[in-house]
């Protein structure tokens, strides 16, 4: 509430309720109406643009630190030099701190051999971002057992402008798409007063009070809607994606590999019954056709109802695939440095996305059994249509078996391709971001819509009373 209580919100509400109460000739009582609206509205859009303005300079230090980092591991190979040269990039400010935190963890009497660990998390703590995590976890694994780590670092370099150009794309369009949100609102709104100024005499219901106040709900609506598009576009970019549990996700993959359509269209059929039964009854009640046109759709649809839950698991699960897929593969491509395929494809299956642990459990069970044949990699999620998946699976099994042309040569497709679906995995993800604010384009009608009804009335009425005085 003491946010709330500021000059310049005062400020802001006084000034516009005296402009639009004097276009509007909304009166006193009715501009300390708007005035009051204003000040409990206006915080909101406030805090809205702060916190998108906010979000925006997280991900911008994102973007510097893991390129500083980046280049300074390549450098020094070691995780406390790093971040020591990376601190003094940065100027004053919320991550210079965090970075001086995690600093001073080497710095402690009592440090001890998982230091790089904790100081890194004190980063991701303030900061955590997955392409942050998949650095992270490559550069304590580097520095654990050595090795040259240019190639690996090159690989998570072009992973990251992939994630930078597909985020700032995102960015560019959602800010778009606000400007449209309130230009379309603030057009809607003029138009819809505008209109007033043009009636004749007889008609002219502006300084009318159930006008005025009619104007007061309007601009406190259109101002509601303003600031849930300002809150929505106020997105945060380094958030994860939200996993399912995995026993949700797993019940989900044995109700496919297990699905009986027969048994399930058994199951559909009994289901159907009763609405059929309660349409039929309705009827020789009713004696009406009505019965089956509500009924008859809801018959069609309990009988297929298995085909649909069928059809939302399976596409539910793609999606998730689609989008967790390409992280999974990275960090098998960085294990790959050090190790063999089923080697990285072993130690990948703890830090798995969940969507892929159960997928990963039934190819580790394949390769131990045949550990030359490449079942495992052309069975790994076969039911499903995900061809960029089955592709990389191949790759791998030709690398494996170091058939199928030069080994970097495959590696290098490999990483391309796996580049390619961490663009589309991240374009999904901001393709809800930006679908969200759609609808805010069409909101602004609803009330405006309903206004300008109230308007009609009004001067309809206003004119019967003017002529019954003439006549």
């Amino acid at each position: 509430m003491k946010k709330m209580w500021t000059i310049k919100n005062a400020a802001v509400a006084v000034l516009g309720a005296l402009f639009l109460g004097g276009i509007c000739k909304l009166g006193i009582f009715f501009s300390v109406m708007l005035g009051i609206s204003l000040f409990l509205l206006v915080p909101g859009i406030m805090s809205g643009l702060q916190k998108e303005r906010e979000s925006s300079e997280r991900f911008l230090e994102v973007c510097i630190y893991l390129e500083q980092m980046e280049g300074a591991y390549r450098k020094n190979r070691r995780i406390y030099q790093s971040l020591l040269e990376t601190e003094m990039l940065f100027r004053d400010g919320k991550m210079k701190e965090v970075l001086q935190k995690a600093v001073r963890e080497y710095e402690k009497e009592d440090a001890g051999a998982d230091v790089s660990k904790k100081a890194l998390s004190i980063i991701e703590e303030a900061y955590g971002c997955e392409q942050m995590e998949l650095m992270h976890d490559f550069f304590l694994r580097n520095e654990a057992r050595g090795g040259n780590p240019e190639k690996a670092i090159g690989i998570l370099d072009k992973r990251r402008n992939a994630w930078i150009e597909a985020t700032e794309k995102c960015m560019s369009e959602k800010k778009n798409m606000l400007i449209s949100v309130i230009l379309s609102t603030v057009i809607l709104f003029i138009v819809s007063e505008a209109l007033m100024f043009f009636l004749p005499n007889e008609m002219n219901v502006m300084t009318k009070m159930p006008e005025r106040f009619a104007v007061v709900i309007e601009i406190s609506c259109l101002l509601c809607l303003i600031r849930r598009a300002i809150k929505k576009n106020a997105a945060d970019w380094l958030e994860k994606n939200s996993e399912r549990p995995e026993k949700d996700i797993k019940r989900e993959y044995l109700f496919i590999e297990n699905y009986d359509a027969k048994r399930a269209l058994f199951s559909s059929i009994k289901w159907a019954c009763l609405p059929a039964g309660l349409m039929l009854l309705s009827y020789l009640l009713s004696k009406s056709f009505l019965s089956f046109a509500i009924g008859f759709p809801i018959t069609i649809l309990m009988l297929n109802q298995h085909k649909l839950d069928y059809a939302l698991k399976k596409k539910r699960i793609k999606k998730e695939v689609e989008r967790d897929y390409p992280k999974w593969l990275l960090g098998v491509i960085l294990f790959m440095e050090t190790e063999s395929v089923q080697g990285a494809v072993f130690k990948s299956k703890d830090t798995a996305p969940n969507i892929l642990k159960y997928p990963l459990e039934k190819m580790w069970e394949t390769l131990q059994k045949f550990p030359t044949k490449p079942d495992a990699y052309f069975q790994f999620l076969e039911d499903y249509d995900v061809p960029r998946v089955h592709e990389s699976m191949k790759l791998l099994y030709a690398i494996s078996t170091g058939k199928g042309g030069n080994t970097k040569e495959q590696m290098l497709q490999i990483v391309e391709k796996n580049n390619t679906m961490t663009m589309q995995s991240e374009r999904m993800k901001n393709d809800n971001k930006v679908a969200g604010m759609m609808g805010y384009l069409f909101y602004p009608v609803l009330p405006v819509g309903v206004k300008m009804m109230a308007d009609m009335l009004l001067m309809m009425l206003t004119l019967y009373q003017n002529m019954g005085q003439v006549l």
